[in-house]
This record gives structure tokens, C-alpha cells and sequence, in this order.
């Protein structure tokens, strides 16, 4: 039974860790601070904010786009940044991977005359 509890409270320790991690805390000093008391860090680090480096890096993994003028991060869809009024130029719509791999696989079309009689 105490190695069930010592295995749960290690585990609820690394979760901590791993939760502080993600916000951008240090996930190390979290999980220490969770062998030791790992309900009241659990409840802490849920409560915790995420650090602004942190958002910043989650908004531009998501498809934001940091303005070149005041180095805010704005929407990718964005034609003004909302903080400084800056104007993005225009850039015309990328060809989706989709499209990209028709486009591809386009080529490579069989009909069934082509297919040899004993594999169909």
C-alpha cells in the first residue's frame, strides 16, 4: 500500500512539473516543490499565469504573426496591427498542401487498361 501512495505522490509531482512547464514556469523547482507538498502546488500552479514569453510563443505557434514595427503579436488574417496601426503589405494566398498534393498525385493517374490482368 505505501508504494501505490509513494508511486501516486511521484506522479502527481511530475504532473505539477509538467503543468508548470507549459505556463512557462520552471517545471523543475514546481515538481520539487510537488514531492514536497504536491495538493497545494497542483492548486497553485493551476492558479498560476502564464508567462508573457510563453503566450507569445503559443500565439505565434497558432498562426500569429509579430508586427515588425512595435514587435506585437497580431493575428495572421490581420491587415492593421491593433497596437501601432501598422499597415501589412498584401501577399498573395499560398497553394495548400492539399492542392499541392493533387496537384501531384494528378500525374500519376492510371487508368485500368494500364493495370496488368492478373493484379486487377
Amino acid at each position: 500500500m505505501e508504494v501505490i501512495l509513494v508511486l501516486f505522490w511521484l506522479v502527481m509531482a511530475f504532473v505539477v512539473g509538467g503543468i508548470a512547464g507549459k505556463k512557462g514556469l520552471s517545471g523543475c523547482g514546481w515538481a520539487i516543490f510537488g514531492l514536497l507538498l504536491w495538493p497545494v502546488a497542483l492548486i497553485m500552479v493551476i492558479m498560476a499565469k502564464q508567462t508573457p514569453k510563453a503566450a507569445e510563443e503559443q500565439a505565434l505557434a497558432y498562426g500569429g504573426k509579430k508586427c515588425p514595427r512595435c514587435a506585437e503579436v497580431v493575428k495572421s488574417e490581420a491587415v492593421v496591427c491593433r497596437f501601432c496601426s501598422y499597415q501589412f503589405s498584401f501577399a498573395a494566398p499560398s497553394m495548400s498542401a492539399a492542392d499541392e498534393m493533387r496537384d501531384a498525385l494528378g500525374n500519376f493517374k492510371r487508368s485500368s487498361a494500364d493495370i496488368p490482368k492478373d493484379v486487377a
